[in-house]
């Protein structure tokens, strides 16, 4: 099981450093234009995970409140 999870975290962290690597152009463009160093990809990474936490955090708090409040 401990290595199922190993497993999975290291996926989940290949896809999100991945996912931000791609918009390295893109923040280096705007570095070049505006001197800011920006990194677009954290940025986008981060909202992307914290809309997928959101969600499983709803799921989760509706099966519980279905479970004691039997609707």
């Amino acid at each position: 099981m401990e290595e199922k999870l190993k497993k999975l975290y290291e996926k989940a962290t290949d896809i999100f450093f991945g996912l931000t690597k791609k918009f390295d152009g893109i923040s280096n463009k705007i570095f070049e234009q505006t001197g800011l160093k920006i990194n677009i990809g954290l940025i986008i990474g981060s909202a992307i995970l914290i809309f997928i936490v959101f969600i499983l955090v709803k799921v989760i708090l509706g099966g519980v409140m279905d479970f004691l409040f039997g609707r």
